[in-house]
């Protein structure tokens, strides 16, 4: 059975935004990036799979083991954003310190050193502590970050 073109050429579209490495201005497609309002240095990567470094994935499905992965890590100050434009963050950690992630309403505990994906159509958002985004909670402390599709940010504002 042949699919109609128009059928085709979105799936293409689809493969081709939400593949890391294949973001750009023109034609506008999303690419992973990172906020970092958390009062400390926080580490990213722009070159998952490839460089000198090792990042230890939680979230890795394709990779065959619980190995550190080969990466180019990069440091990211407090107030600093890395990503967007051409320029893709397939990932990030705290080095020195536990974390707090929030993806699709779930609230989830990252050890130091644990490196959580963005994904090319994401953008996280860490901030000091789950309090300083007006959550009521007493038990997370350390710093807090949000993934978002770029959309739900256009859309719904910061949350």
């Amino acid at each position: 059975m042949l699919l109609p073109l128009s059928t085709f050429l979105l799936s293409s579209l689809l493969i081709h935004t939400t593949s890391a490495g294949y973001c750009s201005r023109i034609p506008p497609t999303p690419c992973g990036e990172v906020d970092n309002t958390s009062g400390r240095t926080l580490t990213y990567t722009t070159q998952l799979l490839h460089g000198p470094d090792l990042c230890a994935l939680t979230e890795l499905r394709f990779y065959p083991n619980d190995k550190p992965v080969p990466c180019k890590q990069e440091h990211l100050l407090d107030q600093g954003h890395a990503g967007g434009h051409d320029v893709d963050v397939d990932a990030f950690t705290f080095d020195d310190e536990d974390y707090w992630v929030v993806r699709h309403r779930a609230t989830y505990k990252m050890q130091k050193g644990t490196w959580t994906l963005v994904g090319g159509t994401k953008q996280a958002r860490c901030y000091t502590s789950a309090r300083a985004r007006g959550y009521k909670t007493a038990y997370q402390t350390g710093p807090f970050c949000e993934i978002h599709n770029h959309l739900a940010f256009s859309f719904y504002g910061d949350r």
